[in-house]
């Protein structure tokens, strides 16, 4: 038996049905997925609300972080105001300066040599050395040479025999002997150039002078002197000098060459001085100038 078939109709309406309900379930689907307006309004305002509160939460915390930053500062500053003072060490008050007024040097003396000079130099010196002494039976270095006579070119203390003699033991004799001795003496010298320098080019006088001693008659001092400039500042006593009284006439001066420095040449003049004479006055060998001595 057959069973009776449902009508197409009805079977094509139920698949139409299920179409739109599956329609249906889908749009409901996607409605439901579709955010709101107004939820989305909200969210946005609430995420702004959230912003602005984590701005006005931020600006807090900086400004808290400010404070705090101003309150530690203020506390160091505090701090280092109010830490324990140290104690310097006491200052010393320096002295008020002073200009110094400038110093003038005194002009140098320029020469010529004042044997005034050197004759109280030498006397104030004296002292401590024995004056070498020399006589004519010894042995001359180099061989004795005669001087002519310088007799008649002064009226007072004029000298007439003179010499220079080297004697081989290095002590030296110069003779100045005048043809008078009424007037009395004041010095007699020897003026010696042996190096570059010195005072007008004497860089050492041997002078002698008569001495009275307590006990009456006539002695003689004598010393050796280093010139090397005009300035007495400059001088030095170097050796005692032999000056021998035989008569009031024979002037000698007995000197070591060692006190010279031992040249092996120089260039020497001898003087005699009456007491009271000066310059020109004075008698004066070899008239023409100094005489170069060779040893």
């Amino acid at each position: 038996m057959r069973l009776p078939t449902r009508p197409r109709w009805l079977t094509r309406g139920r698949a139409l049905a299920m179409i739109a309900a599956v329609a249906v379930i889908l749009v409901a689907a996607v409605v439901v997925m579709q955010p709101n307006d107004d939820t989305a309004v909200d969210t946005t305002a609430a995420e702004s609300s959230s912003t602005t509160e984590d701005a006005t939460t931020t600006s807090s915390n900086l400004e808290t972080t400010s404070t705090t930053a101003t309150t530690e500062a203020t506390t160091t500053t505090t701090t280092s105001t109010t830490a324990p003072p140290t104690t310097a060490p006491p200052t010393t008050t320096a002295r008020p300066t002073t200009t110094a007024p400038p110093t003038t040097v005194p002009p140098q003396p320029a020469g010529p040599l004042d044997m005034s000079a050197v004759l109280a130099f030498a006397k104030a010196g004296v002292g401590g050395a024995t004056a070498p002494y020399t006589y004519t039976g010894g042995y001359v270095c180099p061989a004795f040479a005669n001087r002519p006579s310088d007799e008649g070119d002064d009226a007072v203390r004029d000298i007439s025999y003179w010499e220079l003699t080297r004697y081989c033991d290095g002590v030296y004799r110069a003779v100045l002997a005048t043809t008078t001795d009424t007037e009395p003496l004041d010095s007699a010298w020897v003026a010696a150039d042996t190096k570059p320098g010195g005072c007008s080019g004497i860089d050492v006088v041997v002078i002698g002078w008569h001495t009275h001693p307590s006990g009456g008659g006539t002695g003689g001092g004598g010393a050796v002197v280093a010139t090397p400039g005009c300035d007495r500042a400059s001088w030095r006593w170097v050796d005692a000098a032999g000056f021998p009284t035989y008569n009031g006439s024979w002037l000698q001066l007995d000197f070591r060459g060692s006190a010279l420095g031992d040249p092996s040449a120089f260039d020497w003049r001898g003087a005699v001085r009456a007491a009271g004479e000066n310059g020109g006055a004075i008698d004066m060998v070899p008239n023409g100038g100094p005489e170069h001595f060779v040893v």
